[in-house]
């Protein structure tokens, strides 16, 4: 499904230890979600954005998550890896960051709108990385223009901004176990 363009970002992919998935996206209207094990698609999430896939983080559903549309508010056991399906198989929910500066948040379970559960414009330029945070529910976005903000998954929105540096943001990285990033 990749489009070949002079401009976009390629191929972009995430992969989840716990649930055996490799999810991947980018100069696409799909994120494909791989189950490594079998060898085979077992998911596909329509981006529902005109523009590319530019960053990516993926997570396995905490315990006792239940989305609804537009609803991600039952976060209570975030960090709990033990998300299952009715198959008693993890599940790889996604969070996406595009092009024009929108992000959005898809779950395997969901097969309405695509399996897009929250759509939000957060930035004004293209977003070139995002981070799940295992210890608590929130993801750290980096933008091009060189501001991170820090988005909270109960709340559906950013709590924090940091301009990180007046040139573009090319790298950034998120240490996993303490509040250190990197950014260049």
């Amino acid at each position: 499904d990749i489009a070949e363009t002079s401009r976009g970002s390629g191929i972009v992919v995430s992969w989840q230890q716990t649930a055996g998935t490799l999810v991947v996206g980018g100069n696409s209207n799909t994120i494909r979600v791989w189950d490594v094990g079998r060898e085979q698609n077992v998911r596909v999430f329509y981006t529902g954005v005109e523009t590319c896939l530019t960053a990516m983080a993926t997570n396995t559903v905490a315990n006792g998550f239940t989305p609804t549309t537009n609803s991600l508010s039952d976060l209570s056991n975030y960090g709990d890896s033990s998300g299952y399906n009715s198959a008693n198989q993890p599940v790889t929910w996604t969070f996406a960051g595009f092009a024009d500066g929108s992000i959005a948040v898809y779950d395997e379970r969901v097969h309405s709108n695509g399996g897009r559960v929250h759509f939000s414009h957060t930035h004004g330029t293209w977003v070139n990385y995002a981070h799940l945070r295992a210890d608590v529910p929130e993801v750290v976005i980096g933008s091009v223009r060189g501001t991170v903000k820090f988005w909270d998954l109960r709340a559906l929105r950013t709590y924090k901004t940091l301009e990180v540096q007046k040139s573009p943001l090319t790298s950034l990285t998120v240490h996993n176990l303490s509040p250190i990033l990197a950014a260049g």
